[in-house]
């Protein structure tokens, strides 16, 4: 049974207006522990240190590391491995760590707490993962907690330097930087206020304490400056001999052995001089002019990351394409470093190569070296990947289909699932691990499946290559590996929200687009198994489709909707799969989304208050007749998402707040709630947007559910689960010891 999604789910609020009874999801049974592909998707790692023993610190936007429960900071051991040991959970973003001379990790970012301790985007951890419970500065905005950006430590004085966004420290006036103490509670440097602009995002401290300053501002320490700065270590007022303004925003700085300072960003210009986004100045704030190093590429390229060896070897991350993707190595001189040959496929926000001969890298990537790398890579000397430590954000799944010989496909957003590189796509085997040979590799998201009893697969999505081959949004696949089938497929002008597979075995498409395998075909077209689009089929048709389900009688039955500010507008038609005529129409207020369980009954649901003019609302069954059932009335349930099992029960998500969800049940007799059914699925990171997306029935009767969840009854199951229904007997291998 298909999974269906509502093509108006946010509308459907907003429409409805109507809170559902408060329900206590008491889950009877746990999840089951198979199949459990744990799909991840890359977290973004905004900062890393690396410990003297050869261990790392990471920091950022993240879930789960290795599969292992990390919210935000992790450690890396310095074997390669996840330190299970060491734990101190973030509830927000980091984007800064520093160390001082006792091994103290200073965190910094916009955070509430850290482990479970009250914390205003600053916390000291013990080198072991220990919150300091008393060192506890206050980083604010006018509306709440501020962002520490960039933390710098003053090795001859301790002093603690930050910078971010934010307006005051401890109840103090400090706009967008501050000096900190190392004393018990880190207090507020009360002569050292430079007052930026605006906002800083980069610090780097002389051997003689003086602090370099960049980010995206025009006035500091007193005095104009743009961009980056040199303020003077007891005051804090701009250096009044040195100035080196940037025409656009200074993203790093770091600092060599002898002094020289190194700047990178989004700028043209350094002290009036060419210089594209990197930029070595002397002592004077002139850009060195033996030292050109050039980063550039396609669309607009920038630094975000800068880190010198012992050797003064300078690595630099960011978004840029030459003089290779996304990091690269200078020598002294300014010189590419040919040997050392590392790229990743995104962005590189963060660099550490200050201990042992390994380059610590975080950022926005998937890959590194076209290897697997999640958010976080580590390069030998020569350049080479070591040991994977994946930064983790739940998967999301939008589309489950099941195969006739009981395996699962999973298509959503993820680069990863059963521990393997899994592009959007995957398989999952009867067994439940996730298929080893099935691989397909869509380039984007997929959003709906639809599977035949041949278990050929058709996915649908943002895509537009798969496989490297050109792909428009649609693809088909066929044997033991997923193979995709060519020359097939596509659309144009738009995007597909909805496929069935019709009972004359061709699959139906529909949604905002307006072409078809580059014929004009607007917003619903059939497509033959080995033809392709079907020309002979053609209703007549100037409406968007949010839906279709196939009925057993020559016909589809299609949700059309449009849109006229502030309101929509929708029906249902069915239509002949014969010659596209109209059978019959449904009139609604609002547009729905539906299904049709196996004995004829179709099921509505959406934001929509009236049906032929009968108020109904929520959730509606349509007997086969095609009349509303008025015997059968559900509570109003603001709904995600609806499956039917085999034994006719109705399963339903409904959002319970912004970071929870509950799976429900609904009677086949009357439609009431089966309280004795009811599980929670939850997102532990408040940063992520969260959304359950899919339902669909296994072989076995089992609830398989999909979307951004990482917890579900508690168990953590990151992006997909199954459930138990009460009613069903299950083999044995899909109920061992939860874990």
């Amino acid at each position: 049974m298909n999974t269906i999604r509502s093509y108006a789910q946010a509308a459907t609020f907003a429409a409805l207006g109507i809170l559902a009874a408060s329900l206590n999801a008491v889950a009877t049974n746990p999840p089951l522990s198979q199949p459990n592909p744990d799909v991840a998707k890359p977290g973004k790692v905004y900062a890393v240190l690396k410990q003297v023993d050869g261990g790392t610190i990471l920091g950022g936007e993240f879930s789960s590391v290795n599969g292992q429960p990390r919210l935000n900071l992790a450690r890396r051991r310095s074997d390669g491995h996840l330190d299970p040991a060491w734990r101190a959970d973030v509830a927000g973003t980091v984007h800064a760590l520093a160390t001082d001379a006792s091994g103290a990790i200073y965190v910094g970012g916009q955070f509430t707490s850290v482990q479970g301790q009250l914390r205003s985007s600053i916390a000291r951890i013990s080198p072991t993962g220990v919150l300091d419970a008393t060192w506890h500065p206050a980083i604010n905005m006018e509306d709440g907690f501020g962002l520490v950006n960039a933390i710098a430590i003053d090795t001859l004085s301790s002093a603690i330097y930050i910078a971010g966004e934010f307006y005051d420290v401890n109840g103090i006036p400090r706009s967008h930087l501050a000096k900190l103490a190392t004393d018990d509670t880190g207090s507020l440097d009360s002569k050292w206020n430079p007052s930026a602009s605006s906002r800083t995002l980069s610090l780097a401290v002389a051997t003689d304490g003086s602090v370099f300053v960049g980010g995206q501002f025009d006035s500091i320490g007193g005095s104009s400056r743009l961009n980056l700065a040199k303020l003077l270590p007891n005051s804090g007022s701009a250096d009044p001999s040195w100035s080196a303004d940037a025409d656009g925003v200074v993203h790093a700085l770091a600092l060599d052995s002898s002094g020289r300072l190194y700047a990178g960003g989004d700028f043209d210009q350094v002290g009036g001089q060419s210089r594209p986004n990197i930029a070595r100045l002397l002592a004077s704030g002139l850009p060195d002019p033996e030292w050109n190093a050039y980063i550039g590429g396609q669309g607009s390229p920038f630094v975000l990351a800068l880190d010198l060896s012992q050797d003064d070897e300078l690595y630099v991350g960011g978004a840029f394409s030459y003089p290779r993707d996304n990091v690269i190595k200078f020598d002294v001189n300014g010189y590419l470093d040919s040997t050392w040959q590392a790229f990743t496929n995104e962005k590189v926000a963060a660099i550490d190569a200050s201990v042992s001969e390994t380059i610590s890298a975080g950022g926005y990537f998937s890959t590194a070296n076209d290897e697997l790398r999640l958010g976080f890579a580590e390069f030998d000397e020569n350049g080479s990947t070591t040991l994977a430590t994946d930064a983790e954000l739940p998967g999301k799944v939008y589309a489950i289909g099941v195969q006739a010989n009981g395996g699962t496909i999973v298509g959503g957003s993820f680069s990863k699932g059963g521990g393997m590189p899994r592009s959007n796509l995957l398989r999952i085997l009867p067994t439940g691990e996730v298929d080893p040979d099935w691989s397909p590799s869509p380039d984007d998201t997929v959003e709906h499946v639809v599977v035949t009893g041949d278990d050929t697969v058709y996915a649908a999505g943002q895509f537009s290559r798969v496989d490297g081959f050109i792909q428009w949004g649609l693809a088909k696949f066929t044997g033991a590996n997923g193979s995709l089938v060519t020359n097939w497929g596509g659309v144009a002008g738009g995007d597909i929200v909805a496929m069935t597979l019709g009972n004359d075995g061709n699959l139906y498409i529909g949604g905002t687009f307006t072409g078809v395998e580059s014929v004009f075909r607007p917003h619903l077209a059939r497509l033959l198994p080995q033809d392709g689009l079907d020309e002979t089929w053609n209703p007549p048709n100037d409406r968007y489709v949010g839906a279709l389900a196939s009925t057993s009688a020559g016909s589809i039955d299609v949700s059309y909707y449009s849109y006229s500010f502030p309101t929509y507008s929708g029906n249902i038609k069915r239509i002949s799969t014969i010659d596209g005529s109209t059978l019959r129409v449904w009139a609604l207020d609002y547009p729905a989304s539906f299904l049709y369980s196996n004995l004829g009954m179709l099921y509505a649901y959406g934001g929509f208050q009236t049906i032929d003019g009968t108020p109904r609302s929520g959730l509606v069954r349509f007997l086969p007749d095609g009349n509303v059932d008025e015997s059968w009335h559900t509570p109003a349930l603001l709904l995600y998402a609806i499956c039917i099992d085999h034994n006719e029960n109705v399963f339903v998500v409904r959002s319970v707040s912004g970071d929870e969800h509950e799976i429900l049940k609904i009677s086949y007799e009357d439609g009431s709630l089966d309280s004795s059914w009811a599980h929670s699925a939850t997102s532990s990171n408040p940063v992520e947007y969260f959304r359950t997306n899919a339902l669909s029935v296994a072989l076995d009767n089992s609830i398989l559910v999909g979307g951004g969840f990482d917890h579900v009854d508690g168990y953590r199951r990151s992006g997909f689960v199954a459930l138990r229904d009460a009613d069903s007997i299950f083999v044995d291998h899909f109920e061992p010891t939860i874990p």
